[in-house]
């Protein structure tokens, strides 16, 4: 089923890209994370994936608190699909966020959980 987005969801995730091409990751962050609210009930897909690019976006702004929590958003929105193989990478970039913030046994449950998705996904 085809679901009409409103043109400023797209204008939003545009002009993301357009900064995160020029390396400007703090300007991208905040339309990233609007057009990933504004996704949510319309596209949970492209919702997740803005949510994962708010959260490498995060990581390079040194916004690690905010990295791991974009990335969890992700992940929640993508649990219904049962994609292992994208859940798997998502939860190894949350892990990463979790090592840049300082949280060890958040980071290594994320690892694990990667490692067993991945497994599952090569598995399928």
């Amino acid at each position: 089923m085809k679901v009409d987005i409103p043109v400023d969801i797209e204008q939003l995730e545009r002009c993301a890209a357009g900064y995160r091409e020029a390396g400007k990751d703090a300007q991208a962050l905040p339309l990233l994370t609007r057009a990933a609210e504004m996704l949510a009930a319309l596209d949970p897909l492209r919702a997740a994936e803005a949510w994962r690019q708010a959260g490498c976006c995060a990581v390079r702004v040194f916004d690690v608190n905010t990295s791991v929590e974009c990335f969890h958003r992700a992940i929640a929105l993508l649990v219904p699909t049962g994609a292992p193989a994208t859940l798997a990478r998502l939860h190894n970039d949350l892990a990463g966020a979790c090592v840049a913030a300082c949280r060890l046994g958040e980071a290594e449950a994320a690892a694990r959980e990667a490692e067993r998705l991945a497994r599952s996904a090569r598995s399928v």
